[in-house]
């Protein structure tokens, strides 16, 4: 008798552990589906932020709310096939509040997606993209027949490159996946100075008034007709266009030469060797009240040795200075070479010049030195040679 009580509560407690056991199981399974099954996203509406109405499209960066349910397990936000950034405290089970991204996409899908954890909804929705934005020309005095690139935003399935003169290129521009960049031969019979206009099917990009095609106006010294070069007896030389040099080839005439046969030390105040003095130079006529900003010295340079450290010290009158540097990428790092591929356009607006606010502050000075120095360089600077031409003070406003 003893042996069948024994027995019969050893079931009751192995009857009782399965029973806690199954509870457990169940809590987990329960918990389990609870947190991994969210339900499908719904997108029921877009609206911008500041406005309380429905739209079915906007543009690049602009702020929306897409309103629906099911958003609490966000995953990814897509505006044609472009992931924006999510902010999630910004981020309800009803609405999302998120910037269009400004990168252009491979594929124009005009719909917006929204990914969570329970799938994926989507919603007609066009992204107007801008029209595209001109940000530098390479060379603004290019020939015929030369590349010129041209650098900014949005230039994407581009259509046409008009040139002063209306003079409009439609065939073998190059373009860059990303839109930041085109290169177009420059074509024949552009003998007018002015904007460049790129078209593509969001609009048409100028140039103006910061770059102008062809433009050679306010020359202070082009080193043929007008060559104000104060020669100093050292390395820097012009060279003549009737000697046929070809390092490098002639831009539109006589070009000068800043060159030095030994390395530069680190550490040198100014290399007389490279000097580069301009003497008895006259300012354009401009309006003395003007902001410096209104106006940029601009010039062709083209690198042929190595100049990848250093500075070129830009002075008017031994007063104003700037620094030009531009082998410096966006981050400020030198690189271990810089050669140019041709010649490029220098723009420096008169604003970045020390101490100089308004044009009076340099339309009377009767200098212009360019200086190179290596105050900041950490290893000497070997094969310095780099050209300059057409020095010009213009209207950027």
């Amino acid at each position: 008798m003893v042996k069948i009580e024994l027995i019969m509560k050893s079931i009751i407690y192995k009857n009782q552990i399965l029973s806690v056991l199954a509870l457990l199981l169940g809590i987990v399974i329960f918990q389990g589906c609870t947190e991994d099954e969210s339900p499908m996203p719904v997108i029921e509406n877009v609206r911008l932020v500041e406005k309380d109405s429905s739209i079915a499209a906007a543009g690049f960066s602009e702020w929306i709310a897409i309103q629906g349910r099911g958003f609490s397990s966000i995953k990814e936000v897509l505006f044609n096939n472009v992931e924006a950034e999510i902010n999630t405290t910004l981020v309800t089970d009803n609405n999302i509040v998120v910037a269009i991204p400004g990168t252009f996409p491979d594929t124009i899908t005009n719909q917006v997606v929204v990914i969570t954890a329970g799938g994926m909804a989507s919603f007609d929705f066009e992204v107007e993209v801008p029209e595209p934005l001109i940000l530098s020309l390479s060379n603004e005095l290019a020939n015929a027949g030369d590349v010129l690139t041209i650098k900014g935003r949005y230039m994407v399935n581009v259509s046409a490159v008009t040139f002063p003169g209306n003079i409009e290129v439609t065939a073998n521009i190059v373009e860059a996946d990303d839109g930041t960049q085109i290169d177009v031969l420059v074509p024949d019979g552009v003998t007018e100075a002015g904007s460049i206009m790129v078209t593509t099917p969001s609009g048409t990009g100028d140039s103006a008034p910061m770059y102008r095609f062809n433009d050679k106006s306010g020359m202070i010294s082009n080193y043929d007709d007008l060559n104000k070069f104060d020669d100093w007896g050292k390395q820097t030389v012009i060279v003549e266009v009737a000697s046929n040099p070809t390092n490098p080839a002639p831009l539109d005439g006589n070009y000068i030469k800043m060159q030095s046969s030994d390395a530069v030390a680190p550490g040198s105040w100014w290399v007389d060797q490279c000097a580069m003095p301009h003497a008895g130079i006259e300012m354009p006529d401009y309006p003395a009240s003007d902001p410096a900003s209104d106006y940029a010295l601009k010039f062709e340079y083209f690198s042929v040795g190595n100049f990848n450290t250093g500075h070129v010290q830009v002075q008017f009158d031994w007063g104003p200075e700037y620094w030009f540097q531009p082998y410096l990428d966006e981050d400020g790092n030198e690189p271990e070479e810089f050669i140019s591929e041709r010649w490029q356009t220098a723009v420096i607006p008169l604003s970045e010049f020390s101490n100089v606010g308004a044009y009076a502050d340099l339309k009377d000075k009767p200098s212009l030195l360019f200086l190179l120095r290596t105050p900041e360089a950490s290893e000497p600077l070997e094969g310095v040679d780099i050209n300059f031409d057409n020095l010009r003070v213009v209207s950027i406003k």
